[in-house]
């Protein structure tokens, strides 16, 4: 046995340079990939700082008194020249408010154009994006001109593509781009890693562009080990090695004792000394009543939409709900159905409105914590035809809203703008007798209506990602009944959307939507946005189904029961789909993008 003791001590010698030389690269790729997301952060800060400063430009060119002065005269063309002075990289247009140039040949307009300057009308504020404006990619801003209190004008500026300044070099070989949700804008690095680039994605503020990044691949351990625990073997391989040659030279006979293996990977801090992090539970904010002033910014082109504290709370809901409850009053409308979503702000807006309704005479049914389109449900259901659905949509945790519906029809343009006149003006109708309350669950009716209707032709396994929105409560019971085996993925309802943002049009808040998908080998996988009234849809390989493929399908099995009817769609939908509606013989109608606006045309 001695005589094979050199023989071992040369395989446990190797043995150590392999284990110590593999947890060196994976180091080396551990550094690799901390180089690349210190790039991706790095230009996350300069793009959101750029684009910031322009914005900030934008603003004060939009504040001059001459730009105004001309407004006031409907002179657009003076107010461009007025606004673009000084500003020499920009290319100014002044379009008047009602959109009719884009709106006559939105195709030559250019459709990305008239989606920003649709946006930045709906929000009543400044936009910013990357648009194809004629042949070439640009980065755009676009907003509306007040003068004399009302909107005279909406002005578009144009800027070069460079304005976005994006490193020309990785670091660690990794790979960056700059995207806007499905469209890369600018690449740098290796692209062969552009399809592993969107799970380490990081956005650039609120502008809805992003840094996607990647960096090489990590190198795999023997016996699947950290590099952590390999460099320890290798360190005990050595250490036995050590003290055997030791040994035989002090011509000891009695074995040496040595770490085992499982002494030697015990040796790798395991981090139970540390204090645990603090719970990341976002506490409820107290909402304040009557504290804010009315701001009418908060009154949109298709619902009604603050931010808490700062414009909105239950002071200025209370008194939308009297101002929604006049209108029902002039148009002999008795019954409302309220609802909202799961945001910490919902119910103290929620007790508010319903108060403000009450005031003003109206019988108001509550039927609590539920999504958007089951207060639409409700509303029909019921036999109301009237619903408010308080909700902040797929928008930031301390935003929080209002969307209506008043006779069956969705309020949106003037009939939102009346209801601040009815507030500013106090012209609100205060009932002789308070309106009635009552509480009313309607989920379980709503999962019957569906199910009633639809059943699988076979089973499907679904990954569901709520997004901790509010469709958490009720879509994994929905699929359920039709048939489907669901795998639910953040459905605990919690308003402070602790996982990812809940906006599924966003590519990079389906990336864990799409890892699940792929690790449970499920056939779909749906994520929804806060209040569960946006769809997003990945197939079993992962691949994002965008929202106008989905129209794609959808148009084609309602116009096989429904030959030549229309189909509506807005601008941000690809050129592509009027042609599918044509072959599948429908009439496509492109049409402003908002809900309200849709169903009302």
């Amino acid at each position: 046995m001695d005589r094979l003791l050199p023989l071992f001590a040369v395989i446990a010698l190797g043995l150590a340079v392999v284990f110590a030389l593999d947890g060196w690269q994976q180091g080396t790729a551990e550094r690799k990939a901390e180089q690349v997301h210190a790039a991706r952060d790095r230009a996350v800060q300069a793009l959101a700082a750029r684009i910031e400063a322009e914005r900030a430009r934008f603003a004060e060119h939009a504040e001059r008194a001459a730009v105004a002065a001309s407004l006031a005269g409907d002179d657009r063309d003076a107010a461009g020249i007025a606004f673009a002075r000084d500003w020499p990289d920009a290319d100014v247009e002044m379009l008047s408010p009602d959109l009719s140039v884009a709106y006559s040949d939105p195709a030559t307009f250019g459709f990305s154009k008239l989606a920003l300057l649709e946006a930045a009308l709906a929000d009543n504020g400044l936009r910013a994006a990357v648009v194809k404006d004629g042949a070439d990619l640009q980065f755009a801003l676009a907003g509306p001109l007040l003068a004399e209190g009302a909107v005279r004008a909406l002005a578009y500026v144009r800027l070069p593509l460079a304005t976005l300044e994006f490193p020309a070099t990785v670091p660690g070989n990794g790979y960056l781009a700059l995207r806007q949700r499905a469209f890369t804008v600018r690449t740098a690095g290796d692209a062969g890693l552009a399809a592993y680039a969107e799970s380490a994605a990081a956005p650039v503020g609120e502008t809805g562009l992003r840094v996607a990044a990647a960096a090489p691949a990590a190198v795999s351990g023997y016996l699947g080990l950290g590099r952590l625990p390999e460099i320890v073997l290798a360190g005990a391989l050595a250490l036995l090695v050590g003290r055997r040659k030791v040994a035989r030279r002090r011509g000891a006979r009695r074995e040496v004792a040595s770490p085992t293996l499982a002494e030697a990977l015990a040796q790798e801090p395991t981090g139970a000394d540390a204090k645990p992090a603090a719970p990341g539970a976002r506490p409820e904010r107290p909402v304040s009543r009557g504290l804010v002033a009315l701001d009418p910014g908060i009154f949109r082109a298709y619902d009604i939409r603050g931010v808490i504290g700062r414009s909105l709370d239950a002071g200025i809901a209370r008194q939308i709900g009297q101002a929604i409850g006049t209108v029902m009053q002039e148009q002999g409308l008795r019954e409302i159905v309220v609802g909202r979503d799961g945001r910490s702000s919902s119910p103290s807006l929620s007790d508010a409105l319903i108060e403000g309704l009450r005031l003003a005479g109206r019988d108001v049914i509550d039927i609590g914590q539920a999504p958007t389109p089951v207060a639409y449900f409700a509303a029909y259901h019921l036999r109301t035809g009237s619903a408010v659905a308080v909700t902040g949509s797929h928008n930031p945790p301390d935003y929080n809203g209002f969307k209506i519906v008043l006779g069956a029809e969705t309020l949106a343009g003037e009939a939102i703008a009346d209801l601040h006149a009815r507030i500013a003006g106090d012209a609100l109708h205060t009932a002789e007798t308070q309106g009635g309350l009552q509480f009313r669950n309607v989920a379980d009716d709503y999962l019957n209506r569906i199910a009633g209707d639809v059943l699988l032709e076979r089973p499907l396994r679904v990954v569901v990602d709520a997004g901790s929105g509010v469709a958490g409560a009720i879509a994994p019971r929905v699929l359920e009944a039709i048939g489907a085996e669901v795998e639910p993925l953040y459905c605990e309802v919690d308003g402070s959307f602790p996982h990812h943002h809940p906006d599924p049009s966003d590519p990079a808040n389906l990336a864990d939507l799409i890892e699940n998908v792929k690790l449970q080998d499920a056939d779909l996988g749906i994520a929804f946005d806060g209040d569960g009234d946006r769809l997003g849809v990945v197939t079993r390989r992962g691949d994002i189904v965008y929202p106008d493929h989905l129209l794609m399908l959808f148009a084609a099995d309602v116009l096989e029961r429904n030959p030549g009817a229309a189909v509506i769609y807005d601008v941000k939908c690809s050129g592509v789909l009027s042609g599918h509606i044509l072959r599948s013989g429908g009439s496509p109608l492109m049409w402003k993008t908002g809900h309200s606006l849709v169903k009302a045309k």
